[in-house]
């Protein structure tokens, strides 16, 4: 790759032997990506949240509140990183085998899928806390029906993980 091409030119031009530079170029590049990763994240968590936060406070509207203090938008931000890195990697480990990008890459999935999982369950959590708020929805049976979306949510959550981790389809795991 070009990036990798780069680096490979700088560490010779410091001086380093050229087999040394090609050893070193996809570790510097995993650790770029990993570092551009964290950044974002970072960034995203102290700032971006910190200004939703400002935002939710200055509105009349209870139910964003509500979604704010639930951590809706903090399970969101955690996804930030990991998809960087999935989306980039590719590019630091072009030169090897397709087994290493391959597991890093599923790690990756799996992350986001639990992340991602979380997100939701904080968001029906959420969902819950608003409408139990209200008078008219105080006799539906709502927390019976959050549960059972929630087990039916980590449910398919955890054939998708297996399936990520397997390298099959999960529908060729339900038939």
């Amino acid at each position: 790759m070009e990036i990798l091409k780069k680096i490979d030119d700088l560490l010779i031009g410091w001086g380093i032997s050229p087999s040394r530079a090609d050893m070193l170029d996809q570790f510097i590049a995993f650790a770029l990506i990993l570092a551009v990763a964290f950044l974002a994240d970072a960034l995203c968590r102290k700032i971006l949240l910190k200004v939703v936060a400002q935002l939710v406070k200055k509105t009349k509207a209870t139910w964003d509140d509500i979604v704010f203090d639930r951590k809706v938008m903090v399970h969101l931000s955690r996804m930030v990183a990991p998809v960087i890195i999935y989306v980039f990697i590719p590019v630091a480990f072009a030169e090897t085998s397709s087994s290493t990008l391959g597991f890093i890459q599923r790690v990756c999935l799996i992350y986001i899928l639990i992340t991602f999982l979380s997100f939701i369950n904080s968001f029906l959590k959420a969902v819950y806390a608003v409408y139990s708020e209200k008078e008219q929805l105080r006799d539906r049976p709502l927390k019976g029906m959050l549960q059972t979306v929630q087990v039916i949510l980590w449910f398919v959550g955890a054939i998708v993980v297996v399936s990520i981790l397997i390298d099959k389809s999960p529908l060729s795991l339900l038939a």
